[in-house]
């Protein structure tokens, strides 16, 4: 199926998606969030939800060592920002393709959006600039190859990754509370865009702040609406197929999910003791400590073989206060054993893709875009500047995306490239 969703969706591009969806009567429009930029606030940072790869995404302030430290680090590799390698290119990666908006405030793009299993850029722009994000499209572009447009539905927000054959697409939320969410899915079989409804012809929903929509598989597990209340949600297990019912799986805090494996925590905001690993096909399930102490529990990320879980431990016991920001970022093996150990002030925001993670930092002197690498547990600096653009690209297999500042930081370029 990997092999034929590129060649599908390029197909389907070349002719204007059918719609048989009313989206005044149906999905729920909001202005698509399009733009995560960092706004200070009195010291602190407005706070925006986002998913990013299996990462959940929320913009604020904060970082560094506090009074909440972890009690008992896990036994891993320690490392630091100061342990990266500059990343050379040739050595280190190949640049497969580079995008660049000129004004991130009026352009209208094009913006870097992710990356499918099949190695496709996803790209989306809008005609009319970003003050009207109502009206999109979206690009797909092979490896090597040229960007074909796609008609979007109104509305369409962010690309979510992923589900069989098909493209998630949020809807672009609701603006009054900015975390629950309705889809769009791109139906790469027959080139058409259609709400994903359950059983009971409802909007499956997502409640953004509790993690991602699913990575792969047409099994999906989902919070299915405004249900976040305090530090856990219900998470319902469904299918993207029309009509499938939603069944109760479990109460977790943060979820991720790579194809069928899937990695939820205890808690949500607050500190957490448990992380479950599981597999939708095989049944089982490990469960494990991962020892951050009194820190706060930010996200959690899947990688192929790897389980990430990102803390703060300094931004202080109220449990409204999101951030992407964090201090620790802890990396275990699917049976829970720790791997590494990433500390610093200001890291974030952090995606997880399946062989590397890429962290981004405007801390003093280290500003930038890193990323290591599950495989070999090489830490590399791939940027030396961060963009005030925080985008919501994460990569897929070998590639990454990553962005840089241009125009005096008014535009950005994204690189997608393939890393060795």
């Amino acid at each position: 199926m990997v092999e034929t969703l590129s060649e599908r969706l390029h197909a389907a591009a070349d002719g204007t998606p059918e719609d048989h969806f009313d989206p005044a009567t149906v999905i729920r429009a909001g202005r698509g969030r399009v733009l995560r930029r960092r706004a200070a606030l009195g010291g602190a940072a407005l706070a925006t939800l986002a998913v990013v790869g299996g990462v959940p995404l929320a913009l604020a302030g904060g970082g560094g060592d506090g009074d909440g430290a972890p009690a008992s680090p896990p036994p891993a590799e320690r490392l630091t920002l100061d342990d990266a390698s500059p990343a050379v290119e040739g050595r280190d990666y190949v640049v497969e393709r580079t995008v660049r908006s000129a004004d991130t405030e009026a352009s209208g793009g094009p913006f870097v959006r992710g990356i499918t299993p099949d190695g496709t850029t996803v790209l989306q722009r809008y005609p009319h600039g970003v003050e009207r994000t109502q009206e999109s499209e979206v690009g797909l572009a092979p490896p090597g190859g040229e960007v074909r447009w796609l008609a979007a539905p109104p509305g369409l927000g962010n690309y979510a990754g992923t589900a069989g054959a098909d493209l998630v697409f949020e809807d672009g939320g609701d603006e009054s509370d900015g975390s629950v969410a309705g889809f769009w899915l791109f139906e790469a079989q027959r080139g058409r865009w259609r709400a994903w409804t359950d059983d009971r012809g409802s909007l499956v929903m997502f409640d953004t702040s509790a993690g991602p929509v699913a990575a792969g598989s047409d099994q999906v597990l989902t919070t299915n609406g405004p249900t976040f209340q305090g530090p856990r949600t219900q998470l319902f297990r469904t299918s993207t197929a029309p009509g499938s019912a939603l069944a109760p799986f479990a109460t977790a805090g943060n979820v991720a999910q790579r194809g069928t494996t899937y990695a939820y925590t205890d808690t949500l905001a607050r500190p957490n003791h448990e992380v479950t690993v599981g597999d939708l096909a095989a049944g089982r399930t490990v469960s494990f400590d991962p020892h951050t102490g009194d820190c706060r529990q930010i996200g959690v990320g899947l990688a192929a073989d790897a389980v990430v879980v990102t803390t703060n431990c300094a931004i202080g016991d109220d449990p409204n206060a999101m951030t992407d920001i964090v201090d620790h970022i802890d990396v275990f093996d699917l049976d829970g054993r720790p791997l590494a150990s990433l500390t610093g002030d200001q890291l974030g925001p952090v995606a997880t893709s399946d062989r590397w993670l890429t962290v981004k930092t405007r801390e003093e002197g280290r500003a930038g875009v890193y990323a290591y690498s599950f495989d070999d547990g090489r830490l590399l600096r791939l940027t030396d500047r961060e963009s005030s653009y925080t985008g919501d690209a994460a990569g897929a297999g070998d590639r990454l995306v990553w962005e840089r500042p241009v125009d005096g930081d008014h535009g950005v370029a994204f690189t997608v490239a393939r890393m060795r």
